[in-house]
């Protein structure tokens, strides 16, 4: 069996390490874009909502394969 070694990474930290913008963002999760802009809004903000774990996954997952590993 093959594990898996992903870690969870936040859709900030994302955006930062592949210089994506919420739409190119939004085409590789699926999430909508909406959705994105909460999780990337400023932490002081109304609208800034915390991703769950699953989100965290999901990103570190795309970035892994981004990556080539």
């Amino acid at each position: 069996m093959i594990k898996l070694e992903i870690e969870p990474l936040h859709p900030k930290k994302f955006r930062e390490l592949h210089n994506c913008s919420v739409y190119q963002m939004h085409r590789l999760s699926g999430y909508p874009v909406d959705t994105l802009k909460n999780w990337l809004a400023d932490a002081t903000s109304t609208r800034c909502k915390a991703p769950k774990e699953y989100v965290l996954h999901h990103f570190g997952t795309i970035h892994k394969l981004l990556q080539g590993s």
